[in-house]
């Protein structure tokens, strides 16, 4: 896909996501918790969250475990992506 400009390449993806992950635990070192840059106070904000268990009874026992969450805010009152940075 990259090679056909349709998507970044593996190593673009490494270091952003890297990026993300360094900024996350800065936050926590800064403030003890990490809150996403888009979560402002006074604002209405929906959560939901379901736990996955995929085959939980198989033969030869391999089952799949997970815990899925979304958060959503209204578009119109998320700052930029540019602009996320940790909340201290």
């Amino acid at each position: 896909m990259n090679q056909l400009n349709l998507s970044v390449s593996y190593d673009t993806f490494q270091r952003e996501l890297t990026h993300i992950c360094d900024v996350i635990i800065q936050c926590v070192d800064e403030s003890g918790i990490y809150v996403p840059p888009n979560m402002k106070n006074g604002v209405f904000t929906q959560f939901a969250m379901d736990n996955i268990d995929w085959r939980e009874q198989t033969p030869d026992g391999s089952t799949f475990h997970a815990t899925s969450s979304y958060e959503s805010t209204p578009a119109e009152q998320q700052p930029p992506i540019a602009a996320q940075t940790c909340k201290t």
